[in-house]
């Protein structure tokens, strides 16, 4: 949970800059990048997770800018299927395992539902400064929170903006 994260924010902060003093790089390598796995428990229901992965490609500029990669970095290693709308419009999910299958993107795209019992976002851009892994958390978390009250067709970015703000 977000709560768990947040006790171990000072064992994050002294690991990533024990890495950064020992000559790691994760920001500046151009092929590193930051996945968030959310367990498929932590949906209330399957059209929830849809809901949730449809809000980033609903909202193509905004993910980019969430993502802080440069273009070619994006549409190499976090790819977004649409940039118009939705990918999951019109589609009906009863199970996971369907979802799983007719959403199976190639190992570039910026989500996938198929490993791990998870929902994978592969969206961001590679940290080691904790202010910002913890925003990407903090990011995920929130947009969870949103989209499960929230109708597909309904989702605004700026409805989303305003709930962070509350």
């Amino acid at each position: 949970t977000m709560d768990r994260w947040l006790e171990d924010k000072a064992i994050w902060h002294d690991l990533f800059k024990w890495l950064v003093t020992a000559g790691m790089m994760s920001y500046d390598t151009g092929r590193c990048g930051m996945h968030v796995h959310l367990s498929r428990n932590h949906f209330a229901s399957v059209q929830h997770a849809v809901r949730f992965a449809a809000f980033f490609h609903q909202n193509p500029a905004f993910s980019y800018a969430l993502s802080r990669r440069k273009s070619d970095s994006m549409g190499t290693y976090a790819q977004l299927k649409s940039t118009s709308s939705s990918v999951f419009e019109g589609l009906s999910f009863t199970s996971w395992n369907m979802l799983a299958r007719a959403t199976v993107f190639d190992h570039h795209a910026c989500m996938s539902f198929s490993r791990y019992n998870t929902l994978e976002v592969r969206l961001f851009r590679g940290t080691l400064n904790t202010e910002s892994f913890y925003g990407y958390l903090n990011l995920v978390s929130a947009l969870a929170a949103y989209t499960k009250s929230t109708l597909l067709n309904k989702q605004k970015l700026e409805e989303f903006q305003e709930f962070c703000s509350k």
